[in-house]
């Protein structure tokens, strides 16, 4: 379903669909979670992604990345969140290269997804 939504309204482009999406969509992260009877308090991290392209190595830090921090020390943060942002960086960092733009060496995911930042 997600990529016919893509075909009709982002010229076939998932990355495109996934943007307009997240523009459309402005809930607030939640606070807390539970899980397995215990209560996560947000935070947010940062991770380096590396990109290749041909011979060339770009890495670009997103900051910003929700996650959750338990009493124990455990950080938990959601695996496809974490596999997206990939998929999106890998994407930037191609239309950055083909528009013959400068590869950004960070990037708050909050502003990038159009969410105000609130940390």
């Amino acid at each position: 379903m997600f990529k016919l939504k893509a075909g009709i309204f982002a010229n076939g482009s998932l990355a495109k669909f996934s943007r307009m999406a997240m523009e459309a969509y402005r809930e607030k992260i939640p606070e807390t979670i539970e899980l397995a009877g215990r209560t996560g308090h947000l935070r947010y991290g940062s991770e380096v992604y590396t990109v290749e392209v041909g011979n060339e190595i770009y890495t670009v830090t997103v900051t910003n990345i929700p996650e959750y921090m338990f009493d124990d020390g455990e950080t938990v943060s959601d695996l496809m969140l974490r596999a997206s942002i990939e998929e999106e960086v890998n994407e930037m960092v191609l239309e950055c290269i083909q528009n013959r733009r400068p590869v950004p060496e960070a990037i708050d995911l909050l502003e990038w997804i159009g969410l105000p930042v609130t940390v």
